[in-house]
């Protein structure tokens, strides 16, 4: 037991003096680490501002050009963007889900006119009662 006491004596003397220190050297780099931390708020600052300005630019071609001009949706364009932004083999791939899911559900178009005309005569669309092509008001 005698041992441990001086053990823990022997810490406690031992840690006022290592956080002295500590707090010297905190001391004597408190003047460049004031320096770091402005030059990095200035920094951060300064690029935040340049992303805004960047953003509304191009928010404001968005409204321009491709709502205005072209007559997109937002929305619908932003899906464009996605798919222009894919590599190669993720954009055939994303393309071939696509085609595959309005192919099973019946609905969009086809590039091959005259592959969907053929398989035409094998589809029955779906249609709710509330469709206005539907005969008679009853869906198909």
């Amino acid at each position: 037991m005698a041992r441990g006491r001086k053990n823990r004596e022997y810490e406690q003397q031992e840690a006022p003096q290592y956080e002295e220190s500590q707090e010297a050297t905190r001391l004597v780099n408190s003047g460049s680490r004031a320096d770091i931390i402005r030059d990095a708020v200035r920094y951060i600052a300064e690029r935040e501002a340049e992303i805004k300005e960047i953003r509304e630019d191009i928010n404001t071609y968005k409204q321009t050009h491709i709502k205005g001009d072209l007559g997109f949706k937002l929305a619908d364009f932003a899906a464009v963007m996605r798919i222009y932004k894919l590599g190669v083999e993720d954009r055939d791939q994303l393309l071939d889900t696509i085609r595959e899911g309005f192919a099973a559900l019946g609905i969009g178009g086809s590039v091959d006119w005259v592959e969907a005309a053929e398989k035409a005569d094998n589809v029955t669309p779906i249609r709710s009662k509330s469709d206005p092509f539907a005969e008679n008001g009853d869906a198909a």
